[in-house]
């Protein structure tokens, strides 16, 4: 009887962390979104606080600044005030770096620049 306890007990658990690493996406599943799809999901990420799908695609600055914010009660209300419905992409050129600046709308503008390199995504502030 222990044994059937203690073995339902151990499938539950990997059970709920293999749905825990399913929404987790790596850098490479991420390179195979649109840039559209790829906006939406960083803002998806923030919106939820999952810092461990952040960090590894956002330059420290960006993050911290999320984290930052993310400990404060002006987060929600932040959240609250941006429109994720819809992204809007723009081409820009700085520096002789090409990105894609996404912005989204609401009385709180978001906007984060993306760029591509070396087949990659990432996101600077």
């Amino acid at each position: 009887m222990r044994l059937i306890r203690v073995t339902g007990l151990v499938s539950m658990m990997v059970l709920g962390l293999s749905a825990c690493g399913d929404s987790l996406k790596t850098k490479a599943e991420l390179s195979k979104l649109s840039y559209e799809g790829f906006a939406n999901t960083v803002c998806e990420a923030v919106i939820s606080s999952n810092f461990e799908q952040l960090k590894p695609i956002i330059d420290n600055k960006f993050f911290k600044q999320i984290e930052r914010m993310s400990k404060k009660n002006k987060f929600s209300e932040f959240v609250d005030n941006v429109d994720y419905s819809e992204v809007t992409l723009t081409e820009k050129t700085k520096n002789r770096r090409n990105f894609n600046l996404a912005t989204f709308g609401g009385k709180a503008k978001f906007r984060f620049a993306i760029i591509k390199k070396d087949g990659f995504y990432s996101v600077a502030s």
